[in-house]
């Protein structure tokens, strides 16, 4: 081959390979994205979403306390459990979200996966910090609740024997259940939740000894409602609610909002984009 049909290959064969370049170039740098790679991302992180708010359906169940409530126990149980393999699913849902690809025109997008991602993350962490001390809160209290439960079911005491045993068999759980719950290490989130539990059971066992005394001496005329303990224990019981929903709030899965928000909007937008 001559120089000229040497030159001439060889600026042929430049010219090919910059065409290439520009048609990655403007595939991946310029291109928007396909309706079926955004119809992907939005799945994954609606259900990332949609598992982390599953990861906190065991508050819903702890909102049910109720002493009259046998099944409350089971039922927290379960959720718990519940809960722990949604947070897990979440955590693994975040992971692929923040290993995808988002170049181009996803690099906004990307920007907000990784803020939202890294948030979503450090939520699950604390969730996963939590589960196996709750658990351990519902065991120390659980022998109360069932005895209290079915002390509830019964009907009237026919005498003060009847009476002073039925208040002995609660004295008898409370005592271990005081002492489990203030053994149990739990992280910062859960100490108001373990402290209020505490104080209801605290308040409840004094309640019991006074009652217990009355029986044995055969006064049982007094009037409930004057006695303080039982008025504290009406307060306390008013105020669980409250001290649930400050649970939800304090934990960082339920300050996500604002990042979910920003994500939805540029999913939304890159949609809106791409149907023109």
């Amino acid at each position: 081959m001559n120089n000229e049909g040497a030159k001439k290959v060889r600026f042929l064969a430049t010219l090919a390979a910059a065409s290439a370049c520009l048609c990655i170039i403007s595939l991946v740098g310029c291109g928007g994205p396909s309706r079926k790679e955004l119809e992907s991302l939005d799945e994954d992180f609606r259900a990332s979403t949609a598992s982390l708010e599953e990861a906190l359906s065991f508050l819903d169940a702890l909102e049910r306390f109720d002493f009259e409530n046998g099944s409350f126990m089971d039922d927290a149980r379960k959720s718990v459990s519940s809960s722990r393999e949604m947070a897990s699913e979440a955590f693994t849902i975040i992971q692929r979200l923040l290993s995808r690809p988002y170049g181009g025109k996803l690099e906004e997008l990307g920007r907000l996966i990784e803020d939202y991602g890294e948030a979503a993350s450090a939520a699950v962490e604390e969730l996963q910090s939590l589960y196996g001390p709750l658990e351990g809160l519902l065991s120390a209290i659980e022998p109360v609740m069932r005895e209290e439960a079915a002390i509830t079911g019964m009907e009237a005491p026919r005498s003060d024997a009847e009476w002073l045993e039925r208040l002995n068999r609660l004295r008898n759980a409370l005592g271990p259940a005081l002492s489990a719950l203030s053994s149990l290490e739990v992280p910062r989130v859960l100490e108001e939740y373990r402290g209020f539990l505490q104080e209801l059971f605290s308040v409840l066992y004094k309640l019991v000894e006074e009652l217990a005394s009355r029986v044995k001496r055969g006064d049982v005329s007094s009037n409930a409602p004057d006695n303080p303990d039982f008025l504290r224990m009406q307060e306390l019981l008013g105020s669980y609610g409250a001290t649930v929903d400050r649970l939800r709030k304090n934990l960082e899965a339920s300050r996500l909002d604002p990042l979910v928000e920003k994500v939805e909007l540029e999913i939304n937008r890159l949609f809106l984009e791409a149907a023109r």
